[in-house]
């Protein structure tokens, strides 16, 4: 889905991020080289692990693509701030939404605690493990008896 370029107002280009993510449809941006790092920085917080790629000078003799997430993006940015020129379309997947067995996640829960890690403990593998929220997981530790 084309959606142009997203607006200068922080709380405006995340929500229309939020919208884009939860349609989960790949979308196409326009961006300047002066709002390139804050639109990443705006996809890694609505979308942390989704996958994104930088098409930079399209159909130009100095034509490159760099592909990761959002972070990694950014990170390659702040090494090389001399390849911030020129034109710069992103295109961007919201992450796909995990299947999540909610028996395989209690029976985990259970290990853990007799292995004797501690509930927050227990929250943080949780959510990493199963693409919850660590609030969520941390709910489901105290549950889980």
């Amino acid at each position: 889905m084309f959606a142009g370029f997203l607006p200068n107002k922080d709380k405006k280009r995340e929500e229309i991020l939020l919208w884009l993510k939860n349609i989960s449809i790949t979308f196409i941006l326009y961006e300047s080289p002066k709002r390139v790092l804050k639109t990443l920085q705006s996809i890694e917080k609505i979308l942390p692990n989704s996958p994104v790629v930088i098409a930079k000078e399209l159909t130009k003799i100095h034509e490159e693509f760099i592909r990761g997430t959002a972070r990694q993006i950014i990170g390659y940015f702040e090494k090389n701030p001399d390849k911030l020129k020129g034109e710069f379309v992103i295109l961007c997947h919201p992450e796909e939404k995990k299947e999540i067995n909610i028996e395989n996640l209690k029976e985990e829960i259970k290990n853990l605690k007799k292995e004797g890690f501690k509930s927050k403990e227990i929250a943080k593998i949780i959510s990493e493990k199963f693409g919850i929220s660590k609030k969520e997981a941390y709910k489901l530790t105290l549950e889980e008896k």
